[in-house]
């Protein structure tokens, strides 16, 4: 999560395309159960909008699988 709140610029410059193609699956199998760092990072808008679009499919896959408590927001 540290990573992917790193500038736009920045981001891109280490990972680029993974943004778009691997990081759903990153951050997905190396959840740890800390529902709140999900949220505050679907919620900053100085992360990168794909980051924070993985971030929320990520939770919506969690809430598929029922593997999230309490409320999205």
């Amino acid at each position: 999560m540290q990573l992917i709140s790193l500038p736009s610029d920045t981001l891109d410059y280490l990972i680029g395309d993974a943004i778009t193609s691997g990081l759903q699956d990153i951050l997905y199998n190396t959840y740890n159960g800390d529902l709140e760092i999900l949220k505050k990072t679907v919620n900053n808008p100085d992360i990168d909008d794909f980051a924070r679009g993985g971030v929320l499919k990520v939770m919506g896959q969690l809430y598929l699988e029922q593997n999230l408590s309490g409320g999205f927001f």
